[in-house]
């Protein structure tokens, strides 16, 4: 008979109050019974412990942060609580399906597997829409997730045993790209599998981390970026990281009016682009990419916040 593992999950949360009730009882209510919650308080100054401790539910474990941390390190620290076989993460404003972890940890009876997602629903209080198509077919080798990283932190469950082959899991170092830092190094370690199934949802709102400093993860990828190519650790994906940081380079300069000197003595010594090849030219036009970036953010705060 197949042994339930234990699967841990982790929760972060710094004033989550707002969506937290609807978060927890969405790991509540799972068809499967074999988890513990690692809820990591990061120093919160409404009502959310509260709220967690009055689950009477031995499952469900509370600990409070020392000092106020980013989410990278924070991440890290409730990681060394899980005694789990799997790990999954969810937000304080994310819900899960009922059967998000019955259905996901069968895909581990594989032993070659360590990454598992699935589909998603991207939802606000205007609109909702799934991430994947169902007819999808995703490229997810090292080289594409460097440059296309594409992947719902709410939908993952991941294998603690390839974790442990890593030199760590959660990277103090980044706050907003901790998921991406750390799926993108498992990525080359284990195999990833997708469920063609929509197991979470994932909500759109104007207080988000995401919403309100959306630049921070362009700066954190660039560092990630540059980091990764000194320490040689994505050596067969040198192309991929030279490519992401003309991406970011190119949103940069699409939020300024003009682009420098440099940049433009770049485009015609240094061009060497395999993807986003219009995205990245646009980006060169004085006042056109910015334009440009204005109106899909217009488009976007349109759809799902205003």
């Amino acid at each position: 008979m197949y042994k339930q593992p234990l699967i841990s999950i982790i929760m972060n949360c710094f004033n989550g109050e707002e969506f937290l009730c609807e978060a927890i009882d969405s790991v509540i209510n799972q068809t499967y019974s074999n988890w513990e919650l690692i809820f990591w308080d990061n120093l919160s100054t409404d009502n959310s412990k509260s709220i967690v401790l009055s689950y009477q539910d031995e499952r469900i474990k509370y600990y409070k942060a020392g000092k106020r941390t980013n989410l990278g390190e924070a991440r890290a620290l409730a990681y060394n609580k899980i005694t789990g076989e799997m790990l999954t993460i969810l937000d304080c404003d994310d819900i899960w399906m009922q059967n998000k972890l019955s259905e996901q940890v069968k895909y581990f009876k594989q032993e070659e597997v360590g990454i598992c997602y699935s589909n998603t629903i991207f939802f606000s209080h205007k609109n909702q829409m799934k991430l994947y198509t169902d007819d999808i077919r995703i490229n997810d080798s090292t080289d594409s997730l460097i440059t296309n990283y594409h992947i719902s932190l709410e939908t993952v469950m991941l294998r603690v045993r390839d974790l442990k082959k890593l030199e760590k899991a959660f990277d103090p170092d980044y706050s907003h790209i901790s998921d991406f830092d750390l799926i993108t190094r498992l990525s080359k370690v284990t195999k990833i599998v997708y469920v063609p199934k929509t197991l979470a949802m994932y909500r759109i709102h104007a207080q988000s981390e995401g919403n309100k400093k959306p630049r921070l993860f362009d700066i954190e990828k660039l560092k990630w970026a540059k980091c990764n190519l000194v320490n040689n650790l994505f050596s067969y994906e040198k192309m991929a990281l030279e490519e992401l940081l003309r991406i970011i380079k190119a949103k940069t300069r699409m939020e300024s009016l003009f682009p420098s000197y440099k940049d433009m003595k770049d485009l015609f010594f240094n061009y060497k682009i395999r993807k986003n090849h219009l995205f990245v030219i646009l980006s060169f036009i004085p006042i056109v990419g910015y334009i440009s970036m204005k109106f899909r953010n217009y488009l976007y705060n349109k759809k799902w916040l205003y």
